[in-house]
């Protein structure tokens, strides 16, 4: 029996060990459980602190956003997640594991809306297959966890989905509490980071705004005073203390008005000031101040009362700007406009503007009174009036003209027209300039324009063209008079020259009759040179310039040889040629001129020498020939050589010349658009300069 006993009591005792080592790997297995539950959620907790501290890295919007729906994903351990924000100044979506066309994301956007409204905004809730039916987006999901929340001070709202689909529902537990407590956790995370977001980006703006106001206030030329409540001064920039002298130590804690301003009592602009003030108005009044070292300067003032959100008056802001040197420019201005006036009127200029957004017209009284009418008689129809004021041969050119002018890109028009003047019908000429102001593309903003009457102008204009035909008509005849006597005079004052000759070889002569004939041959001759450089006078008045290119070197060895050789006189001839010689001009005028200069050299040589020259030299310079014919003859003495280029002007009373021969070389000259010049020494000789151009055209 004992036996027995002792075995039962070992069986209960195996029994109950065996129950206890049973229960002790259950609690053991719950353990382990329980430390991998705690051994995940800390990695969950973790990953929300890792989020927390991302989250501060990221400075866009978009990229905080997107971080936060991947922690949703990825801290809950669901398929999806959404988040939705909207506010004063953004509106932001993103969605995790989404993959949804635009307009259901719109859909989505809007069935945020509709939830929040239904549960309330800051509560969270889990939405079931049941509840998520009745939203059109949300029913392919069996679970939906859902939190909405609202700022508002910073006037926001969020809305944060998780998402659960039907297909993948089997793998997910049910949302347990442990997944509404971090979720709960993450969502004060994200809104405490969404919020110092929001204030951060604001105290940033406003810093900004605030060091835009700040530059602006130190670095603007106007005088800027910020002022408390009462009117005294806590800031000045340094445009203020520039202009009045004042430093910000001198004026702090005073009022403006006690050292800038010196008004008389009951001055207007002062009493507009003192009423602004006392209302806390703002206000613009132009006054007269002045600087420390007592100088006037004229103030154009505002001042603008600031308060604070809750409407209490904090603040005085004065804007000052010196505007004296414009005032003095409007004065200046004013009397320049005044002048112009006058001037005007006293030159008889009509002024006209046509300004053609507003088709506004203006003509002063002179542009009135030239088309004979009146401001109440045009009645506003200034542009039909002019235009039927112009003459109807002239009409259809002015309007085309004018026209074109409006749409080209011309600056400006000249015209001259006649027109009918209404009050007595008389035809007058008009001379009109006429302006176009554009913009910056072209386009005509406004015409303005001057007219003048020029009717007087006109008719003595035609006076003289009808005067100088009547002149040419006679100066023609006049040429072709001398041309036809000097040529009938030279044939028988030839005949006499023959006579004369043929008497001194065929007759013996006493010596007092020879001294008779040869006084008549030396007048005979002389007659016949003044002849002959009459006719050089008419030809070159009369003829047309012939042009041809020709060699003048050649052309001056061909004078010397016909002097050399045609007279007795002994004089030694040089010639010195720098260059081409050739040039394009008319060779029968300065043949004429080089024979006649030289001719003179010649004539005027010193007789009781036989050291006699002429020299000849060429030069080409900037687009010239230069000739210069020097020589060593008699001279012209000082008070004679301005005198040289006149008509029948002879300079030395030792020749029987007639005193043309250089006022034609100046003529012809004159007409080749070259200059001609002579330098002598009484006594020494001359030297005579002609620069012509190498081309005439």
């Amino acid at each position: 029996m004992i036996e027995q006993s002792k075995y039962d009591n070992l069986l209960k005792e195996y029994r109950d060990l065996q129950l206890r080592v049973t229960r002790f790997s259950f609690i053991e297995q719950q353990l382990i459980n329980t430390k991998d539950q705690l051994d995940h959620e800390l990695i969950l907790y973790k990953r929300l602190n890792q989020f927390n501290n991302e989250a501060l890295k990221f400075h866009s919007d978009e990229e905080f956003i997107q971080l936060a729906a991947e922690t949703i994903v990825d801290v809950l351990e669901i398929e999806a997640s959404a988040i939705y924000i909207v506010g004063e100044d953004f509106e932001q979506f993103y969605g995790e594991g989404i993959k949804s066309a635009p307009n259901e994301i719109q859909i989505l956007k809007q069935e945020c809306l509709s939830m929040a409204s239904k549960i309330g905004l800051s509560k969270s809730c889990i939405l079931n297959k049941r509840l998520l039916d009745q939203f059109d987006s949300l029913n392919k999901y069996t679970d939906v966890i859902f939190h909405a929340l609202e700022d508002q001070e910073l006037q926001y709202q969020v809305y944060i989905l998780g998402f659960i689909s039907i297909d993948k529902s089997p793998f997910y537990e049910k949302l347990q509490s442990k997944h509404e407590t971090i979720f709960s956790l993450f969502t004060q995370q994200f809104q405490s980071l969404l919020s110092n977001r929001i204030k951060s980006k604001k105290i940033s703006e406003s810093e900004i705004e605030l060091k835009k106001l700040s530059l602006i206030a130190t670095k603007t030329k106007n005088g800027v005073i910020i002022a408390n409540q009462f009117g005294e001064i806590e800031w000045v920039n340094e445009s203020f203390s520039k202009t009045t002298g004042y430093t910000l130590e001198e004026v702090i804690g005073k009022k403006p008005k006690d050292f800038l301003q010196r008004s008389e009592p009951g001055d207007p602009a002062q009493l507009q000031l003192s009423t602004a003030l006392q209302n806390k108005e703002t206000i613009e009044v132009q006054i007269v101040n002045y600087t420390k070292d007592g100088q006037p300067y004229t103030n154009l003032l505002e001042i603008i009362p600031v308060f604070d959100e809750k409407g209490n008056h904090i603040n005085f802001i004065s804007l000052q700007k010196d505007i004296s040197s414009e005032i003095e420019s409007k004065e200046k201005i004013l009397e320049i406009n005044s002048r112009y006036d006058l001037i005007t009127e006293k030159s008889k200029i009509g002024i006209w503007e046509w300004i053609k957004h507003s088709d506004h017209h203006h003509w002063n009284d002179i542009l009135l009174a030239q088309y004979g009418t009146t401001r109440e008689k045009i009645d506003g129809k200034y542009y039909d009036f002019w235009k039927n004021a112009i003459h109807p041969d002239d009409r259809e050119r002015v309007l085309e003209q004018t026209d074109y002018l409006i749409k080209s890109t011309l600056d400006s028009l000249e015209l001259e027209y006649r027109i009918i003047r209404a009050n007595d019908g008389a035809v007058r000429y008009i001379k009109n300039l006429t302006i176009a102001e554009r913009d910056a593309d072209g386009v005509m903003l406004k015409l303005v324009g001057s007219s003048v009457d020029i009717s007087e102008l006109k008719n003595t204009q035609e006076d003289i063209l009808s005067k100088n035909s009547e002149l040419q008509k006679v100066n023609t005849e006049l040429d072709n008079f001398v041309y036809r006597v000097s040529h009938d005079l030279r044939g028988p004052l030839l005949s006499i020259k023959g006579l004369v000759s043929l008497i001194f070889t065929n007759v013996e002569l006493d010596a007092e009759l020879t001294e008779y004939i040869t006084l008549i041959e030396s007048s005979v001759i002389r007659m016949d040179e003044t002849i002959q450089e009459i006719l050089e006078y008419s030809k070159n008045a009369r003829l047309e310039l012939k042009l041809e290119s020709f060699d003048v070197a050649l052309m001056v060895q061909d004078i010397f040889n016909d002097i050399k050789f045609s007279t007795d006189v002994k004089v030694r001839f040089t010639t010195n040629i720098i260059g081409d010689s050739h040039i394009y001009s008319d060779k029968y005028r300065i043949n004429t001129v080089l024979k006649n200069v030289i001719g003179n050299a010649v004539k005027y040589r010193k007789k009781d020498t036989e050291l006699a020259f002429v020299d000849f030299k060429l030069s080409r310079i900037d687009g010239f020939l230069l000739f210069e014919i020097v020589d060593n003859g008699e001279g012209i003495s000082e008070g004679n050589i301005g005198k040289i280029f006149n008509m029948f002007y002879r300079a030395s009373s030792s020749s029987v010349g007639t005193g043309l021969g250089l006022y034609i070389c100046k003529e012809i000259i004159t007409r080749l658009q070259g200059e001609i010049d002579v330098e002598s020494v009484y006594g020494k000789g001359t030297t005579v300069r002609i620069k012509v151009p190498l081309q005439l055209n």
